[in-house]
């Protein structure tokens, strides 16, 4: 008699289907977990106007949910305006390292002004509605740091939306926050529906809030069953008064805690339909198309290929043997064409070099201030070692400063490097008093310095605070700033949002390099040698001076003070270490960092530290003093 199977078959055939759908689940779960997150979580509670109970609770209970979850959370509690900006800076940039999913909280105070959002930072100074463009946080900041990292989904929370506490301030009878249409692969979540206020809550958190973390915690409810149940649960923990609300955009699907015991129904793919033809060898060949520079639409024939990338060919396999013309176009170039020969079981290599139409050497910016332009092209940035070691003997020489500390000094300026940059403008002077009252005129905007109530004065060879000195009052209260001269006592937040107004942005340490030496190498903007009669260093004047007092001093692009007078802020964060894997096309400097580089020395800089290639470490964003540190802006050129 035969022996019996260990199981009667129809059995075994389920075990395996089941143990196939839990290997499924398990791997789903695994890869959902894979997946890196990021959360920049903000509760501000402690207003001057408008205390509120429950933020920073709320704020710190969405923080452990989220861990929970598996995100890496920065979290904020009672952030000033300064904090709230870093902060989100620094999510912008840990989210582009992961390119997963991002998550923004923010609990406290919201405003609409004009149709815009507004988170409010504690220590806000708002009298009228045209102050918190400057005072608070746009929403759309947030969303911006987002879209350019790229994630795979973004998530907006706001319970935001609490009684304004400037509301008889304010012309407008606006309340609540306004409908933000969300971006593609964005979900915006409110507190409550458009224009209403959502409540502060007397428990332990808000019951927008409170709902929100315990939904979070339901494991294989996608995002938007999540959001459904919250909703439930406020409206009926307010008896109807308050209603949360979504927009979404959302084109997968986002899970806190994926499903488990789940199966993906997945069709398999359907053959592909069989061939058949007589062959005849020799009769197709293929043309692979690259360009020099990014972003030039291709047509081959009548039939669009794509756009040029760097490093990547568009390749068009089984192209009949003949003749083919290929065109190609960008905004700011020549139209190009070329007829390109396919031959038999060949491929064709075509590069497109694209050329440039003649750009002005000199524009104005929306500010008025002049703009030269920096041709594209490549040129050499650091000091070569001749340079270095001359840089570091004299150095040595001014005293207290041991040569090792001149060497680690100077060696940040290495290894010299090649860099590709496209063309570009600059400012042709410093950016001045009289052009940043303008700005401040405009917007309301009020300075880091203004904001702490205290400026930084150098004196006894370290730097003081004085209470109310500010780019009005650079040294003290009643000394007024000189108009023509460079604007001082700005941090790098405050040079940032000048030029974003005047619709450009600050150079990267690159190209203020290039525009400052040219591309011959020249240690100087006019050459390899000081020279005291062509800028303003070195101690020869003891002050700032008015832009453009040296004239004979020009780089070789017609750009003024960029050795002496203030140091610069540009856009780079400080890395010792990135010269050494820097990109060379279009180098933008690291993600992230804790300070900002300034560049060109200031007029009590020995002139070992105003050479173009010398860099200045060390200062926070919110850094600024009474004479060293000014800025002047770039913008890119038509491409």
């Amino acid at each position: 008699m035969p022996a019996h199977s260990a199981c009667p078959y129809w059995i075994c055939v389920l075990l395996v289907a089941l143990l196939a759908a839990t290997a499924s689940a398990q791997n789903r779960d695994a890869e959902a977990r894979a997946e890196r997150r990021v959360a920049l979580v903000i509760g501000n509670a402690d207003y001057d106007q408008g205390r509120l109970r429950n933020p920073v609770k709320d704020a710190s209970a969405v923080a452990q949910a989220l861990q929970r979850a598996g995100f890496e959370v920065i979290a904020k509690e009672n952030a000033d305006r300064v904090a709230m900006y870093e902060a989100i800076i620094a999510f912008g940039d840990r989210l582009k390292e992961t390119k997963g999913a991002g998550l923004f909280y923010f609990s406290g105070h919201g405003l609409q002004v004009q149709g815009k959002n507004f988170m409010v930072p504690v220590r806000a100074r708002i009298t009228s509605e045209r102050m918190v463009e400057t005072e608070a946080i746009d929403v759309n900041r947030v969303l911006a740091e987002m879209d350019a990292a790229q994630a795979r989904v973004n998530i907006v929370i706001l319970d935001a939306c609490r009684d304004n506490p400037y509301a008889r301030s304010f012309r407008s009878a606006a309340i609540g926050l306004a409908q933000i249409d969300a971006p593609r692969g964005t979900l915006i979540a409110y507190a409550t529906a458009p224009g209403k206020v959502a409540e502060d809550g007397t428990g332990q958190n808000s019951p927008y809030t409170a709902a929100l973390v315990k939904h979070i915690a339901a494991s294989g409810l996608p995002i938007e069953a999540v959001f459904k149940r919250v909703r439930v649960d406020v409206l009926g923990g307010t008896r109807n008064r308050q209603e949360p609300w979504e927009a979404s955009s959302l084109t997968g699907d986002f899970f806190f805690f994926p499903p488990v015991g789940t199966v993906a129904s997945v069709r398999p793919p359907e053959p592909s339909k069989p061939t058949i033809r007589e062959e005849i060898r020799q009769e197709f060949g293929s043309l692979a198309v690259s360009g020099r520079i990014e972003g030039v639409e291709v047509w081959l024939g009548d039939q669009r290929l794509g756009e040029t990338k760097p490093g990547r060919t568009l390749l068009v396999e089984n192209l009949a043997v003949g003749t083919y013309r290929v065109r190609a176009r960008k905004a700011g170039h020549k139209d190009w064409e070329r007829e390109v020969r396919v031959a038999a079981n060949q491929r064709a290599d075509i590069l497109i070099d694209i050329e440039l139409l003649s750009l002005p050497k000199v524009i104005k910016g929306e500010d008025g201030a002049e703009m030269v332009l920096v041709s594209a092209g490549e040129f050499w940035m650091g000091s070569a070692r001749a340079e270095a070691d001359e840089a570091i003997a004299a150095c040595a020489k001014q005293g207290p400063a041991s040569s090792d500390s001149c060497r680690k000094f100077v060696e940040q300026e290495q290894p010299r490097h090649r860099v590709i940059l496209e063309a570009f403008y600059i400012d042709k002077l410093e950016v001045t008093s009289a052009l940043f009252e303008r700005f401040v005129r405009a917007t309301g905007y009020r300075t880091t310095a203004e904001h702490e109530g205290v400026g930084q004065v150098y004196g006894d060879r370290k730097l003081n605070e004085v209470n109310a000195a500010n780019w009005r009052s650079p040294f003290r209260p009643g000394t007024g700033a000189l108009p023509e001269h460079p604007v001082v006592q700005v941090s790098w937040l405050d040079a940032e949002a000048y030029c974003r107004w005047a619709g450009k942005r600050l150079p990267t340490e690159a190209e203020w390099e290039k525009a400052a030496r040219g591309t011959d190498g020249r240690q100087y903007p006019w050459g390899n040698r000081w020279d005291s009669s062509k800028a303003n260093g070195g101690m020869t004047v003891r002050t700032t001076a008015p832009v453009g007092s040296y004239p004979a001093g020009a780089s070789p692009y017609g750009a003024l003070d960029m050795a002496g007078n203030v140091a610069e802020w540009v856009a780079d964060w400080v890395d010792a270490t990135y010269y050494a894997r820097s990109p060379e096309q279009n180098p933008r400097g690291p993600d992230s960092g804790q300070f900002r580089v300034t560049r060109g020395g200031t007029w009590h800089n020995s002139t070992f530290g105003l050479r173009s290639a010398g860099r200045n470490y060390g200062h926070r964003p919110s850094h600024r003093y009474h004479d060293g540190i000014g800025f002047r802006c770039a913008k890119d050129a038509p491409r």
